[in-house]
């Protein structure tokens, strides 16, 4: 054990809670100075993380604008295939059956 007096639970939450509202004050300070920024699009949030995960000087204006692209058609076709309406028990629909083409003299 730490030299340090123990510091009863309701006297930690006391000092927590104290905190908290300090910080939540001046958050809300803050954020009455400056206007309400509009949230970044998906598409936007998807490129900044590709980009910053993946660092290269490889990337060029025109592979970024086809990567922001991709997305906004990648984003376009999952909400779709999400709007596809589902009960719970549909089950995937994967059944494979060969084609043949029909032949001559086979019924």
């Amino acid at each position: 054990m730490s030299d340090h007096e123990a510091l009863p639970r309701r006297e930690f939450a006391r000092h927590l809670m104290t905190g908290l509202g300090a910080a939540t004050l001046s958050t809300a300070v803050a954020a009455d100075d400056e206007p309400p920024r509009e949230p970044p699009s998906p598409e936007m949030l998807l490129l900044t993380t590709l980009l910053t995960q993946y660092p290269s000087e490889h990337y060029t204006e025109e592979i970024v604008q086809n990567l922001y692209r991709d997305f906004t058609a990648d984003l376009a076709r999952s909400s779709q295939i999400r709007a596809f309406p589902l009960t719970n028990g549909d089950g995937p629909a994967h059944v494979f059956r060969v084609f043949r083409q029909p032949t001559e003299g086979t019924p």
